[in-house]
C-alpha cells in the first residue's frame, strides 16, 4: 500500500493524496442523501460567498464556517467511544448495532444502501426488544411504517430532482447565531434567512436573478493587441465578469524535437487561475485534474479550427490567464484564444465563437453565471463562424435528451451574437492599423 502510494505520488504529486484520501473530508453533498447534515450542506453550498467575506477569523468561526471539516468528530466519539464503553463488555451485539446506526446516523453523506450497514444486526436486537412483545407490536408497525414512508418521500423528490430534472420547492428559512456573553467576543456566527430553491434563478415573471430575460447575454466587451510587445497576438475577453487574457506565442520552432510534427503544427495551451479569481482564495496546482481537462479541450478544439497544415515542424503556444470568474469560463477563454489567433495571423477556417447554455425546469437560460452554472444542468458551446456546426460541445451535467436541442439553438444563436461583437473588434482595430499606416 505504501509502496503503490509512493509511487502514485511521484506521478500525479498532492493531487492523488488529496482525491485518494483527503477528498471525503472537505465533501460538500447537498444532493439526495438523508444525512442529519444534509440542509446545513445545502445552505452551506448556496451562501458560501457569505461566510467567506467574514471579517472576524476567530476559532468558533472556523470551525463554524468549515464544519463539513469537522463532522467527523461527532461521529467518532459517540460511534466509536461513548457507545463501545456504555455497552460493548454488556451486550456486544447490540453495541455493534448502535455503534453502526450512530456511524452512518452522523456520517455527512447517506444513501439508502448506507441502511445496509446497521439493517444486518437489526435481527439480532429485535430478538431482546419490546418492540415484538404484544403490548408494543402497534408502536413497532408504526415505528416501521414511518421510516418506510419518510424514505420514499425523499427519494421520490430526489427521482424528480436529479433524473427528471423537475423543480423540487425546498425552503429554507434559517437563522443560526451564536452569541458569546461575559466577553469582549458576541458575534453572530450565521445570520441568514434565505429561499434556497431554483425558482430563485428564474421567477415567474421571466426574470432571471441579474435582471436579464432567457434568451439575453451578459455585458461582451473583447479587445486585441493588448500585449503587443510581449506576444505575437493577445486578447482581453470580459463575459460578464469573468475576465480572461490570452497571449499566443508563434508559430516558432520547437524548443523540443518531440514537439516536432512534420506535416503540421503542434499546439500547446497553458492555463492559470488566478488565487483571486474567486471569492474562495486558493492556489492551483498545474497538474489540476480540471486545469488539464480544460487545456485538453482547448487544444481539441483549436487543433481542428487553425489550418494547422500550413505551419509544419512548428509549435504554437498559448498562455491564458483567467483573472475573475463568474461562470461560463471556458467559452470566455475560447473566444479569447480565437481573438488572438486573428491577431496573431494565424489561418483559421472561421471564428470560433462560444457561449454556455442551461435548462432551468423546461426553460432555456442563455450565458450563464456562476449561481445559475451551479445549480442548472448546462453545456459550452463552440459555434464556428455563422453555420450551426460546432467545434466545441462540452456537457458536464445530466441533461434530458428531449430538452437538449433547444438549448442547443438557443446556445448556438447566442455563438452567432459573441461572433458579430467578436468581428466589430477585429475590424475595428484593422481599420485603426490602416490609418495609422495611412498618417505615416
Amino acid at each position: 500500500m505504501v509502496i503503490l502510494t509512493g509511487w502514485m505520488y511521484t506521478l500525479y504529486g498532492y493531487s492523488f493524496i488529496y482525491n485518494a484520501y483527503l477528498y471525503h473530508l472537505t465533501r460538500i453533498d447537498h444532493r439526495h442523501n438523508f444525512s442529519v447534515y444534509n440542509v446545513a450542506l445545502y445552505y452551506k453550498s448556496a451562501v458560501e460567498q457569505i461566510v467567506n467575506d467574514r471579517q472576524t477569523k476567530g476559532l468558533i468561526s472556523h470551525v463554524v464556517d468549515n464544519f463539513e471539516r469537522y463532522a467527523f468528530v461527532p461521529q467518532l466519539l459517540i460511534s466509536g467511544i461513548l457507545i463501545p464503553l456504555s455497552f460493548a463488555k454488556t451486550q456486544l451485539l447490540c453495541s455493534l448495532f448502535l455503534q453502526t446506526f450512530a456511524f452512518v446516523t452522523f456520517n455527512k453523506v447517506i444513501t439508502s444502501q448506507y441502511f445496509i450497514w446497521f439493517l444486518i444486526f437489526l435481527p439480532n436486537y429485535l430478538a431482546g426488544s419490546k418492540l415484538l412483545q404484544k403490548s408494543y407490536l402497534g408502536l413497532g408497525l408504526t415505528l416501521l411504517l414511518s421510516w418506510v414512508a419518510t424514505q420514499g418521500l425523499w427519494l421520490y423528490n430526489a427521482y424528480n430532482l436529479e433524473f427528471l430534472e423537475k423543480i423540487v420547492p425546498f425552503e429554507l428559512k434559517a437563522i443560526i447565531g451564536i452569541k458569546l456573553t461575559g466577553s469582549r467576543i458576541s458575534k453572530e456566527l450565521i445570520v441568514a434567512s434565505i429561499k434556497m430553491s431554483r425558482m430563485e434563478l428564474y421567477s415567474p415573471e421571466g426574470l432571471r436573478i441579474d435582471g436579464r430575460r432567457w434568451n439575453e447575454l451578459r455585458k461582451f466587451e473583447c479587445r486585441i493587441n493588448t500585449h503587443p510587445s510581449s506576444s505575437d497576438g493577445s486578447s482581453y475577453v470580459e463575459q460578464g465578469n469573468t475576465k480572461v487574457i490570452c497571449m499566443v506565442q508563434g508559430p516558432m520552432e520547437p524548443a523540443l524535437k518531440s514537439q516536432t510534427d512534420s506535416e503540421r503544427a503542434t499546439l500547446e495551451v497553458n492555463l492559470s487561475i488566478a488565487s483571486f479569481s474567486t471569492v474562495n482564495r486558493r492556489k492551483r496546482q498545474k497538474n489540476e485534474k480540471r486545469l488539464t481537462e480544460l487545456k485538453l479541450t482547448l487544444e481539441r478544439t483549436f487543433e481542428q479550427s487553425i489550418i494547422c497544415k500550413l505551419y509544419p515542424r512548428t509549435i504554437i503556444q498559448v498562455n491564458l490567464n483567467v483573472l475573475a470568474q463568474d461562470g461560463g469560463m471556458l467559452a470566455a477563454m475560447t473566444n479569447a484564444v480565437t481573438l488572438a489567433m486573428i491577431d496573431a495571423g494565424i489561418s483559421m477556417y472561421e471564428y470560433v465563437s462560444a457561449v454556455a447554455a442551461g435548462l432551468h425546469n423546461d426553460s432555456p437560460l442563455l450565458d450563464l453565471n456562476t449561481l445559475e452554472e451551479n445549480d442548472l444542468s448546462c453545456l459550452t458551446v463552440g459555434v464556428i463562424g455563422k453555420s450551426e456546426k460546432l467545434a466545441l460541445l462540452l456537457l458536464e451535467d445530466k441533461m434530458p435528451l428531449d430538452r437538449i436541442e433547444s438549448v442547443l439553438s438557443i446556445a448556438i444563436a447566442g455563438g452567432h451574437r459573441i461572433r458579430d461583437l467578436m468581428d466589430n473588434e477585429v475590424r475595428k482595430h484593422g481599420n485603426l492599423r490602416v490609418a495609422k499606416l495611412g498618417n505615416s
